[in-house]
């Protein structure tokens, strides 16, 4: 049965065939760290690398001062969803031209305005291949981007080199006056705007082109709710809150220092004694038989992030036995999500009820119903009627990188397994090169503990790449037609809130054919001193700053 329509999410969608992202009238307000005044507030802070510009920034350390300094079109709510910031609106006919137009007035902080030229002179920067920008792939939907950015013939790790850029502009994007640009883009795209409110996507002044940003690099201007007004490189970067922002969020603190620390214990321990106002990092020792909750008693908070864990069946073409949905669905209900989480301290996992975590737009709760859902009886009952598994079940996990889980999470697994299947299962570990070989390779027979991370907040991110027909991370060649069909829908509707509701569905119809198993959803944890409120991180894991107040 059809579910009830959403609530609209912009304000100012329009009807028919335009969608119209539109400013919304809301701000957040408008604050001392332990070592300063009413105003100033102090946090945990890691030193950026260099440069510290939008396109090469990717790093927490480096994103946690861009985000505050910097606005873009759009910044995310607490769902995900995108708000108009330095647009006023975001339109589009088809889901594949779409218009912005830059709200009135706006500035950067260093007093000049923020033009259309602004947005694309950054972007072609960014997608610009002898620029080297890390973050230069974001741009790749915009129409020309091959242009500006050749492909490696060999990749990054071949010893060729990619052709020289026939275009140092994508053309994609065309200026239309002071206030207005627009963007084509290579294929449909109805949640385009989701991407937008990437700190990549910032406008940039005029004077950051003069240098390369060299300057920009210690200095950076943006048009943010604040400016960095300080960095004493090793020990502080002081951010003071701008008195001429006109946004949407502003700061409720005058000053915010981030004070650079070797290891989060150190932070931590801080915090505990209220010494410094928030850390965005509980240490694994402190979540350690849930002691952070003792030491900070209501001093903490739990916050969605945009990341999933999943078990990974292999190409059915290599094992004919998971060819079998009956039996997928039985590995899937032989697991105890909310035991299996406890192996990992803290509120720090949530089981997992869909292949989308909550705070992404489109996020819809019990996407993979009952499947999810612990019940031995009939998961035993499932595996009887595929027949069982011939042979032994194999789950390969990367030991060496960091991740959300831990060994004994993957034993536990393999026993729940034994012991509601009857069926034998073995964990095996494997160094991180040896998993991204097995990751990508349709050879394997193995199940794989897959970390999926978004790239934007929104749910398309978590379905097309890794199970779409042409998907870049569906290196297993999963194939299900009436998926890729809801997928192809969702990506060319009308409006955005059409694209969710159609990405969602999509999204259930996963629980038919089974290409992983979802696990559990990632939590980022931060604790506070006792005079500060309002602390949470965002989808992203970065501090929330326009959100913090000093309570006394």
């Amino acid at each position: 049965m059809r579910r009830m329509m959403r609530s609209r999410r912009f304000a100012g969608l329009a009807a028919g065939m335009s969608a119209v992202l539109a400013l919304s009238a809301c701000s957040d307000g408008g604050g001392s760290g332990a070592e300063g005044d009413d105003d100033t507030i102090t946090v945990r802070g890691c030193t950026p690398s260099f440069p510290l510009t939008p396109a090469a920034t990717s790093s927490t350390c480096g994103l946690n001062i861009l985000n505050a300094v910097t606005a873009r079109l759009v910044h995310y709510a607490s769902n995900g969803e995108a708000r108009t910031d330095l647009a006023e609106s975001i339109s589009t006919d088809d889901a594949k031209t779409w218009t912005v137009r830059i709200r009135e007035n706006a500035t950067f902080s260093d007093g000049t305005p923020v033009t259309a030229a602004s947005f694309v002179d950054a972007w072609n920067y960014a997608a610009y291949g002898p620029n080297n920008s890390p973050n230069a792939n974001l741009f790749s939907p915009i129409v020309g981007y091959e242009s500006v950015h050749p492909l490696d013939p060999d990749g990054e790790e071949g010893l060729g080199q990619a052709p020289p850029p026939s275009s140092t502009q994508l053309s994609g994007l065309t200026i239309a006056d002071d206030r207005t640009f627009t963007i084509a883009l290579r294929e449909a795209d109805a949640t385009f705007p989701q991407r937008l409110g990437l700190v990549a996507f910032a406008p940039l002044p005029a004077s950051f082109f003069t240098d390369a940003g060299q300057e920009f690099s210690e200095e950076p201007i943006g048009a943010g709710p604040f400016t960095l007004s300080e960095w004493d490189h090793g020990d502080r970067i002081v951010l003071e809150a701008w008195d001429d922002y006109s946004g949407p969020s502003r700061a409720k603190v005058k000053n915010v220092i981030f004070k650079m620390y070797d290891n989060s214990e150190a932070a931590y321990n801080d915090v505990v004694a209220n010494t410094l106002d928030v850390t965005d990092v509980i240490p694994a020792g402190a979540r350690e038989d849930e002691r952070y909750q003792d030491d900070l008693d209501d001093r903490w908070v739990a916050s969605p992030y945009g990341q999933i864990q999943v078990l990974r069946f292999p190409d059915e073409d290599e094992d004919r036995t998971y060819r079998s949905e009956r039996l997928k669905r039985a590995i899937s209900m032989a697991l105890d999500r909310s035991e299996l989480v406890k192996l990992a301290p803290g509120e720090f996992l949530v089981p997992a009820t869909g292949w989308t975590p909550p705070g992404v737009a489109g996020y819809e709760e019990n996407r993979c119903g009952r499947t999810c859902l612990y019940d031995r009886d009939d998961a035993r009952d499932e595996r009887n009627r595929a027949g069982g598994y011939d042979g032994t079940i194999r789950i390969t996990y990367d030991a060496e990188t960091p991740t959300v889980s831990n060994p004994s999470m993957w034993t536990e697994v393999c026993r729940q397994i034994e012991r509601a299947l009857n069926e034998p299962c073995e964990v095996t570990p494997a160094s991180a090169q040896r998993f991204q070989d097995l990751m990508t390779d349709e050879e394997t027979d193995d199940l794989l503990v897959i970390d999926k991370t978004m790239a934007y907040p929104s749910i398309d991110d978590f379905l097309v790449p890794m199970y779409s027909r042409n998907g870049v991370a569906n290196w297993v060649d999963y194939r299900y037609t009436r998926f890729n069909d809801e997928l192809s829908r969702a990506a060319s509707r009308p409006n955005l809130d059409e694209a969710f509701d159609t990405y969602a569905d999509a999204e259930a119809l996963l629980v038919n054919d089974m290409p992983s198993v979802p696990l559990w959803y990632t939590n980022s944890l931060a604790g506070f001193s006792d005079r500060v409120t309002g602390v949470k991180l965002d989808i992203f894991g970065l501090y929330d700053l326009t959100g913090i107040a000093v309570t006394r």
